[in-house]
């Protein structure tokens, strides 16, 4: 501020001393010696004040200049003290708005900035500004600059919005007013967009760091410090922006930034920088969300490599390097060299970190997701636990790692199917994050997310769906549309309809699902590829395997330009490819690609582990449809050990397997065997489950059947009917298990020779599956076969030939012409047409039965009840050396497949004795005679018609 030439004048005559110490002062002003400046000024001043009035605008004037060499030294409160002494004269002595009044406010304010008392700060600011805006033209260079200083205010006080603003109506008139690479201006934009980085809006960030490069770049030489700033701060924000596409799902963008960010500092950095290995980092985590993660341990390895130059092995910065690492060798399925990677990262934290250090926490968790992969749950379980110990030691309950802990840990539960334990950990994070979040954060989403999948476990279908929708809602408010997360919502929605059978629902969001990613991903991304791969299964479920095979086709493809020939993808889909062959019937090329799965699976996982038992029960399957249930037998046993040194001996994945095992004896015809393996499931269910549930209800009716194929039909009975006694407790009339029950103890009485209960119950079974099914669902067609065999037995063979014509009108539609069933079918249409006695058309269904049924992979005892017919067939008609020659045919099949003892057997050995009586065999047809009697007397009860007629049989013989 210049002093008037009356008053120097004046000090010239009066006070030569202080004009030299006025004069001395600047001189050391322009060499930057700011306390000799200060004590010549501070000299003058003492002069000034004896000399002029206490309030005069030169004292102030000159206090003023030794409150900015204050400021200069950086001594802020006396630089205060001395503004506002100045301020308080010039109040005295200007008008309010005077400009000096404005430019010692604006002095106090960026005392204040200095002070960090940010609120002093931008009231000072704002009240030089109004006098500024009376003052000047709006246009003016002062108003640009205290616009940007009231931004800088809001920015420094956490209001970035109110920032961006001011800064830019200061950025408008500084356009308008200097030339186009003014440092004003690159420095403005450079300031805006820190400001949009602080509002986490990295693309806008992004924008002005650009825009303020390019000036910066026109303005200096290439390798002059403020283009190099320029160049890290655009470094920066690219990686910032990179970081948030990646959250937004925008993985192809977030590469792209994080590239571009890699060549600025590969340009501005030395070779080995950590910041370019810190970028390499940013790319290989990029590719990784990509799907090709081959890349992404290639970039992670070259980043790696770097921080060896730079840091000492036991530096932190190679711990987290050699955790990224691990983490990716576990995305490419090399689960042991994922886990030897984390177990030196953890080496090294150890080391250099307290024990309690959030760093370890996570390698700790980690590790647990890794032995999670090798399929020990156990060690999973407790590497996630020892996790979740150091976080709640060191945060409050509430803190956001503990929550992400929590939902690891019940993913470990999970696998060990304790989802009573992992719901209780879901919940927990559910709510930390509902506590500490918005209602619409994506992590309130994931948490309803998991806990949907939790109920999935648990079968409850309806709650899961109820909770995805829930976190659908959630991520639509807060993504695109195309997101990610949404298309894997959509792909556990499909799950449950799956669940629910409800397979076109199932297939309408798997579908949405393949849409969303392939907007979104590169072409071979594993998300579309395992997209590609439920769509298959779906078609599966819906029966069209031909499509079902077509898309795992397509999916394995995908998988096998992206991981190594071992990995457990590749694996997944050449077992779901092996069963796809198994339901196009062609179970000798499924045997291929299944045995190649189980190859891969018994190399990377722990001989116990699921997918090595799923895949040996497949292959068991194959065997068991190709007949040869010796060694699906042996390969379900392998099964049944795997689980049982996995789970407890009450757990439902034992009585699952033994239930599988009975399936195969009964496929063998040892029923007895069958028989002790249900009742053992039958007692692992009574101790698992309440003794009204379906569970048990299931078991009780297959046992049931068990005794029924015994040949024990009172037990049969009983068990039915007790299992009718729990259906009838929990479910609606029409529900289809109560048909069946109703059905199964329709063919119990029969058996027991009560023929019309037999009519009754079936007929009652068959009202209901009439309601609830298709009109041509085989479950039509095999109950109007059990009604048929009813009304022979009550001797109405009208009735039973046309139940037995509507079941084959059904049948036919459905199978092939030389199916089994329609084999069954046939024989029954001969059995009815020799009952009605027309003879010619009973030979015929008879002879085109046998040509089905005698094939190698059907039931013998299906074979023999039709030879046992039509032995019958051949006495009725008087050919009585063929009627022999079948008979014997069918009571070998029995003897050896049903037992010696069987009412089925004593039945041909009552047939066989009356056609050997009639060729004159006595001794013979008395001996076959004597051992039905025995039998039946044994087995059925007094009254049954069986029994009845094989006793007036002997009567009419006089035995």
């Amino acid at each position: 501020m210049a002093f008037s030439v009356k008053f120097f004048l004046f000090l010239k005559v009066k006070c030569d001393i202080a004009h030299s110490f006025y004069e001395i002062g600047e001189s050391y002003s322009n060499l930057e010696e700011y306390e000799q400046k200060i004590s010549c000024f501070e000299k003058a001043l003492s002069i000034f004040e004896k000399a002029a009035e206490p309030d005069h605008s030169q004292i102030a004037s000159c206090i003023y200049i030794i409150g900015q060499t204050y400021s200069k030294l950086r001594d802020y409160e006396q630089a205060l003290s001395c503004f506002q002494r100045a301020l308080s004269i010039f109040e005295k002595t200007l008008p309010a708005d005077h400009p000096s009044i404005a430019t010692s406010l604006f002095e106090i304010a960026e005392v204040y900035y200095n002070l960090e008392d940010y609120a002093q700060q931008l009231e000072y600011h704002q009240k030089a500004f109004k006098i500024r805006e009376k003052n000047n033209e709006p246009d003016h260079p002062d108003i640009a600059n205290s616009l940007c200083c009231i931004g800088k205010a809001y920015g420094k006080l956490g209001d970035y919005r109110q920032e961006i603003f001011y800064r830019c109506r200061a950025l408008e008139i500084y356009e308008k007013i200097y030339e186009p690479n003014h440092p004003h201006i690159a420095s403005t934009l450079s300031n805006i967009g820190t400001a949009y980085g602080n509002l986490k809006d990295y693309k806008q960030q992004v924008s002005y760091f650009e825009r303020a490069l390019a000036l910066d770049e026109k303005m200096h030489e290439p390798d002059h410090p403020q283009v190099i700033t320029s160049l890290e701060c655009l470094a920066l924000a690219l990686n910032n922006f990179g970081m948030t596409c990646g959250t937004l799902g925008d993985y192809k963008q977030k590469l792209s930034c994080h590239q571009r960010s890699c060549a600025i500092r590969e340009k501005i950095c030395e070779p080995n920088d950590p910041d370019v290995a810190i970028s390499l980092s940013h790319i290989g985590n990029s590719y990784g969300m990509l799907g090709d993660y081959k890349q992404q341990l290639s970039y992670l390895q070259q980043a790696h490599a770097i921080f060896e130059k730079n840091y000492s092995s036991e530096h932190d910065y190679i711990a987290t390097s050699l955790k990224d690492i691990g983490i990716a060798y576990g995305k490419l399925g090399d689960y042991k060299q994922q886990l030897s990677y984390l177990e030196r990262a953890l080496a090294i934290f150890e080391k250099n970190l307290d024990s309690d250090s959030p760093s370890i926490a996570l390698v700790l968790c980690e590790m647990g997701r890794a032995y999670g992969n090798l399929g020990k749950y156990e060690e999973q379980l407790n590497f996630v636990q020892r996790s979740l110990s150091i976080y709640k030691r060191i945060y409050a309950f509430d803190h956001s790692a503990i929550a992400v802990t929590l939902q690891y840990l019940g993913q470990a539960y999970g696998n060990l199917n304790q989802y009573d334990q992992q719901m209780i950990c879901y919940q927990e994070a559910f709510s930390i994050y509902k506590a500490t979040l918005d209602p619409e954060h994506p992590n309130i989403a994931k948490s309803l997310h998991t806990i949907g999948q939790v109920h999935g476990s648990l079968k409850n279908y309806t709650e899961q769906l109820v909770f995805l929708k829930q976190a659908l809602t959630v991520y639509e408010k807060v993504f695109s549309s195309n997101h990610p997360y949404i298309a894997t919502i959509f792909v556990d929605m499909g799950n449950a309809y799956e669940n629910l059978k409800q397979y076109d629902q199932q297939m309408d969001y798997y579908k949405q699902a393949l849409e969303i990613r392939k907007k979104t991903l590169p072409e071979n991304h594993p998300d579309i590829a395992s997209s590609l791969h439920t769509i298959g299964l779906t078609y599966g479920n819906l029966r069209n395997y031909n499509q079902q095979l077509n898309f795992l086709q397509q999916a394995f493809a995908i998988r096998e330009k992206i991981f190594d020939a071992d990995h457990p993808t590749i694996a997944s889909s050449l077992r779901a490819i092996g069963i796809a062959y198994r339901d196009i019937k062609d179970d000798t090329k499924a045997l291929v690609f299944l045995h190649r799965a189980l190859a891969i699976y018994e190399k990377i996982h722990a001989p116990n582990h699921f997918n090595i038992g799923s895949t040996v029960y497949s292959i068991g399957i194959a065997y068991g449809n190709l007949k040869d249930y010796a060694k699906q037998l042996a390969l379900y046993q392998r099964v049944l050990a795997l689980k049982e040194k996995t789970y407890d001996p009450n757990h439902p994945a034992i009585s699952s397997s033994l239930k599988e095992i009975g399936l195969v004896y009964g496929n063998l015809g040892d029923y007895a065997n069958q028989l002790n393996y249900y009742q053992k499931v039958l007692v692992i269910k009574e101790k698992t489950y309440d003794p009204n549930h379906s569970e048990i209800s299931s078991s009780l009716n297959e046992i049931g059947l068990v005794y029924g194929n015994l040949g024990d039909y009172l037990q049969q009975l009983d068990f039915t009917q007790r299992a009718l006694v729990i259906r009838e407790k929990t479910l609606s009339p029409d529900h289809l298990d109560i048909a069946v029950s109703l059905n199964n103890i329709g063919l119990a009485y029969g058996n027991l020779g009560d023929y019309p209960k037999q009519l009754e119950y079936n007929q009652k079974a068959f009202e209901i599956w009439k309601k609830t099914l298709a009109p041509n669902h085989s479950t039509i067609g095999t109950s109007l076969i059990n009604i048929g065999q009813a009304y022979g037995n009550l001797g109405n063979y009208v009735q039973q030939l046309a139940s037995y014509q509507k079941a084959f009108e059904i049948d036919e539609k459905i199978y092939a012409p030389d199916h089994l069933y329609i084999g069954i079918d046939k024989g029954y249409l001969g059995k009815s047409f020799m009952d009605l006695e027309r003879y010619a058309e009973a030979k015929q269904y008879f002879k085109e039965a046998l040509d089905i049924l005698q094939k190698p992979e059907n039931p013998p005892i299906r074979l023999a009840r039709v030879l046992w017919r039509y032995g019958e067939l051949h006495h009725k008609m008087k050919y009585l050396d063929k009627a022999l020659e079948y008979l014997k045919q069918a009571l070998a099949i029995q003897e050896g497949k049903v037992g010696v003892d069987h009412p089925e057997t004593a039945l041909t050995l009552r047939s066989l004795a009356e056609v050997e009586y009639d060729k004159n065999q006595n001794p013979e047809a008395q001996d076959h005679l004597k051992k039905a009697l025995e039998i039946q007397t044994k087995k059925l009860p007094l009254e049954h018609p069986e029994l009845k007629k094989t006793q007036e049989l002997m009567a009419s013989y006089h035995l």
